[in-house]
């Protein structure tokens, strides 16, 4: 499974995820997310939204992107 995104394509602070490729649903990703202090919803049975909040810093940002990068590797 190839995960992709350009940042030229995204346009607001919402990244959705479909799980289905990675064989798991949006509950179990969303739950291996919040061991990582990461809170994404499920936005359907195998779909996730993840939110950047407009109070997190750059580093937030960049951990929670290069945790769930691992997440998704690891599955």
């Amino acid at each position: 499974y190839e995960l992709a995104l350009n940042p030229e394509d995204v346009h607001s602070n919402m990244v959705f995820v479909n799980t289905k490729p990675l064989g798991i649903s949006a509950a179990d990703f969303a739950d291996r997310a919040l061991q990582h202090n990461i809170k994404v919803s499920v936005y359907g049975p195998m779909t996730v939204r993840i939110v950047a909040n407009h109070d997190a810093s750059r580093e937030d940002v960049l951990y929670a992107a290069e945790t769930l990068v691992d997440l998704i590797k690891s599955i």
